[in-house]
């Protein structure tokens, strides 16, 4: 039952993959974190049957290697899509198109780490700002919550200034 459920799930990822890659600029985050929780639960499964007695010896090496290529399809799933992007969206921020693993341990900013290791960072080294974060953005949002009169959003931006 268990690996027919499994080849199910095997099936089932393979247009969500196909889609998350045509239609983002970075790797799906949803088969990310399902592969990183059943990679997690099949070591514990995988070191169980090694730990069997003898007669389950060829069982664990095959999934032993269903663990190794469950692995390497997290790798590839991972993977920036830098260069299959048009110039035009290569020049976006790195946090756009890191993957749920990148953006966990901040791996996106290594190359600005580089950069600033490696001598004295100007504004042109630092990354692009994002549209919905940008000042002007920001702004008009802001005057329009404050306009409004909302009382919650008065009370929250006088606490702002409130150190206590």
């Amino acid at each position: 039952m268990a690996t027919t459920l499994d080849l199910l799930v095997a099936i089932c990822m393979l247009p969500v993959s196909h889609f998350e890659h045509v239609k983002t600029f970075r790797p799906s985050g949803l088969l990310s974190v399902f592969m990183i929780t059943t990679l997690l639960l099949n070591v514990a499964q995988t070191r169980t049957y090694w730990l069997l007695a003898e007669a389950w010896t060829g069982y664990a090496a095959c999934y032993t290697a269903a663990l190794a290529l469950k692995l390497l399809v997290l790798i590839s799933e991972s993977w920036d899509k830098t260069g299959l992007l048009t110039t035009k969206d290569q020049k976006r921020c790195p946090e756009e198109r890191a993957g749920i693993l990148n953006r966990g341990v901040f791996a996106w900013l290594n190359c600005l780490f580089v950069k600033g290791y490696k001598g004295r960072l100007d504004f042109d080294d630092l990354y692009p700002v994002d549209d919905p974060l940008k000042s002007r953005v920001l702004s008009k949002s802001f005057w329009t919550s404050w306009n409004s009169g909302s009382k919650f959003f008065v009370w929250h931006y006088a606490c702002s200034f409130c150190p206590c």
